[in-house]
C-alpha cells in the first residue's frame, strides 16, 4: 500500500459481476471514482468478471479485481480469493452490493475478523414468482441475517419498505439515492439531428422511446398496447425500443402487436450510444410494473434534456418531480393519455420541460453530493 493511501479511508466493495452493465454496477463505478475526491480509496471485487465497467473503473484510478466465479462449484475457490483480498487490502469497511455478494461478504467478514459491514439494497417490489425463484430463496436466507450488518443502505425508501415487508430487520438503515454527473449524459443537438435523420424521423414526428431489456418486470406489452392505441389517433408519432431482446429478429419484434406497428417502431437492440439515443427522443418512457428501486434510466434521460412518462415504481415519482408524468403500472390507457398530453405540447414546451428535468437531476442527485453522503456515512460508522 502506498504511503499516500495509508491515511485514507479504505472501503472494499463486493459486487456480483461487473461484466453485467446494469444500474448497481454503473453506480458503483461512478461512486468509487468520485469518492477519490473525498479521501476515500476503494477496491472493487467482482465475484464474476470485469467487463468494460471494470476497465472504466481502473482507468478512473479505482483498484478492481475479478474472482471468476461462474457457478456453485467455483464458490470454495472464490471464497478463498475473497478472503485473500480482504487480508491484502485490510479495509476499514466492507460494503456488498446485491444479494449473492451480501451472503458471501457476510461469510467472508465473519471469517476474516468482523469488520464493519454494509449491505446495499438496489431493488424493490420484486415479483418473485414471475421473475426469479432463486431470488426468492436468497431473500429467505438474507432476511434472518439482516440484523448482522452494521448498516443496511438502500437507494430509495421503496427498497427499504419492500425488504421490511419480506422480513428484513436491520439494526441500522439509511437511504442514499443514486448520483449522476451531467458530463456524459447531456443534450446534443448534433447527435439528435444525426440519429433522427438516420432513422427517418423528422421534426414533425414525436419520437417516444424506452431503453430497457426485455423482461416481464419491464412490461413491454403495455408499451405496445399504448402505441397501437395512440397511433390510430396521432399518425405523426413514432416509437423506439432499445435493450437486450429488442432486436428485430427477437420474439417481441415478431409478435402480433409489433407487426401491427410496422413502419412506426424502430427495433434497435443493444446499443452503446444510449446517451445519444436518449437525447434524440421527444419523450422517454418507463413501463416497469415491479422490481425498480431507483430507475437510473429516468435520471439519464432527464440529463439528456428529455421529459419522461413513467409508471409509479420505486423512486420514479421522486426522480422526475414535476418535469414529467407518472401513471399507474399495467394500464395502457393511462400510458396512452400521458403520451397524448406530452405529444400535444409544442416542441418548445417539451424542450423547456427537458431543461427543467436536467436541472432537477443536477440539483437533487448530484454525484458529488451523493459521494459526500457515502463518505460521511462511512466516517460516522467508524466514530
Amino acid at each position: 500500500m502506498a504511503d499516500s493511501d495509508r491515511h485514507k479511508l479504505r472501503i472494499l466493495h463486493v459486487i456480483n459481476d461487473l461484466s453485467v452493465a446494469s444500474g448497481a454496477e454503473g453506480m458503483l463505478v461512478r461512486l468509487t471514482a468520485k469518492m477519490l475526491e473525498h479521501a476515500v480509496k476503494s477496491r472493487v471485487v467482482s465475484l464474476g468478471g470485469m467487463g468494460t465497467l471494470g476497465q472504466k473503473a481502473i482507468t478512473a484510478g479505482v483498484d478492481v479485481t475479478e474472482l471468476g466465479i461462474k457457478s456453485f462449484f467455483d464458490l470454495p475457490v472464490g471464497m478463498f480469493k475473497l478472503l485473500a483480498e480482504i487480508k491484502k487490502y485490510n479495509p476499514h469497511i466492507i460494503q456488498t452490493w446485491l444479494y449473492h455478494s451480501d451472503i458471501l461478504g457476510l461469510m467472508a467478514n465473519w471469517i476474516s475478523g468482523n469488520r464493519p459491514l454494509v449491505w446495499n439494497l438496489r431493488c424493490s417490489n420484486i415479483d418473485l414468482y414471475e421473475e426469479n425463484r432463486r431470488t426468492a430463496f436468497l431473500l429467505k436466507v438474507l432476511a434472518p441475517l439482516s440484523p448482522f450488518p452494521n448498516l443496511v443502505l438502500a437507494n430509495s425508501d421503496a427498497a427499504l419498505a419492500y425488504h421490511h415487508s419480506v422480513g428484513f430487520k436491520p439494526k441500522a438503515q439509511k437511504v442514499i439515492a443514486n448520483g449522476f454527473c451531467g458530463d456524459h449524459f447531456r443534450p446534443s443537438e448534433h447527435h439528435r439531428q444525426s440519429l433522427r435523420a438516420e432513422w427517418g424521423v423528422t421534426e414533425n414526428n414525436v419520437l417516444i422511446g424506452m431503453i430497457a431489456r426485455v423482461a416481464a418486470m419491464k412490461d413491454h406489452d403495455i408499451f405496445l398496447d399504448a402505441a397501437l392505441s395512440i397511433s390510430a389517433e396521432m399518425p405523426n408519432i413514432k416509437f423506439l425500443l432499445v435493450g437486450k431482446g429488442t432486436e428485430p429478429n427477437m420474439p417481441l419484434a415478431q409478435s402480433q402487436k409489433a407487426l401491427a406497428l410496422k413502419g412506426k417502431i424502430l427495433w434497435l437492440g443493444q446499443r452503446s450510444d444510449i446517451q445519444d439515443i436518449m437525447g434524440a427522443l421527444d419523450i422517454a418512457t418507463l413501463t416497469s410494473k415491479c422490481g425498480e428501486s431507483f430507475p437510473n434510466v429516468l435520471a439519464e434521460a432527464m440529463l439528456c434534456g428529455t421529459p419522461c412518462v413513467t409508471t409509479d415504481v420505486g423512486a420514479a415519482a421522486v426522480i422526475i418531480g414535476d418535469t414529467g408524468l407518472v401513471i399507474p403500472s399495467g394500464q395502457p390507457a393511462c400510458l396512452m393519455k400521458a403520451w397524448w398530453a406530452m405529444a400535444k405540447l409544442s416542441a418548445g414546451s417539451r424542450q423547456s420541460l427537458g431543461a427543467s428535468a436536467r436541472m432537477r437531476i443536477l440539483e437533487h442527485f448530484s454525484l458529488d453530493e451523493i459521494a459526500q453522503q457515502y463518505a460521511d456515512t462511512y466516517r460516522q460508522m467508524l466514530g
